[in-house]
């Protein structure tokens, strides 16, 4: 479900040659604006139809573009999907940084603020999600360990001051967060009712506590620990 949430996500940017001002210009951008054109479309259909029920035919409608032009830029469907996909998760990383990395505010609340980013994207990213849990995409299953690395990577690395009093490999720590976003996400969707704060408060009071029993003294008070 829909959180009324309104994302707009901007073409891919023009390519132009460098020392090549006129030359190849017009036609890079031409092609840039359209595999946006193509991207855009593709995300509009997998929302509204879902990813089994979309056809390229669709795509290329809501595009407006002729048939021939989708397939200078993807092969197939599942291709298609996986551009969208990387699109989207990169999206979902910028979203995550952007909260995390504030440290005017405490830890607990850039934790709550982490997840209500992730909980909103996966509201509003629910047809990717159900492919997500199905794993029969490869090209798609590509693009999810991709993100997931780099995403683990990115929290070990914003949340390292907070977590080092707590004697427990931060990377344990970072995928036991990433588990928490996957499978209360997957819960509220099967209960078609993805209630953003509910999930990001769950999860918050979820982790807290879990770091409260292996360090009995963890911060409570709003304080971010520096060392």
């Amino acid at each position: 479900m829909s959180t009324g949430t309104t994302v707009n996500r901007p073409s891919l940017p023009a390519l132009r040659r460098p020392g090549s001002p006129f030359r190849g210009g017009k036609r890079e951008q031409t092609k840039a604006r359209n595999r946006g054109l193509l991207l855009e479309s593709a995300r509009r259909v997998f929302s509204e139809l879902g990813y089994g029920q979309a056809s390229v035919r669709d795509i290329v409608r809501a595009s407006g573009l002729a048939v021939g032009t989708f397939y200078e830029y993807f092969r197939d469907k599942d291709e298609a999907f996986a551009a969208v996909a990387d699109d989207a998760f990169a999206d979902l990383r910028r979203r995550l940084q952007a909260v995390r990395q504030d440290l005017r505010f405490p830890f607990e609340e850039r934790l709550f603020a982490a997840f209500r980013a992730y909980f909103e994207f996966a509201a509003e990213a629910s047809a990717l999600a159900e492919v997500i849990e199905q794993g029969a995409l490869r090209p798609l299953t590509d693009a999810v360990a991709r993100a997931r690395e780099l995403s683990i990577q990115e929290l070990r690395e914003d949340f390292a001051a907070d977590l080092q009093a707590v004697d427990v490999d931060p990377e344990l720590i970072v995928s036991s967060i990433a588990g928490v976003c996957l499978m209360v996400g997957h819960r509220q969707r099967e209960r078609e009712r993805l209630d953003v704060d509910e999930a990001a408060r769950f999860a918050t009071e979820f982790t807290l506590g879990g770091l409260r029993g292996l360090l009995r003294n963890f911060p409570t008070d709003g304080q971010r620990r520096t060392g």
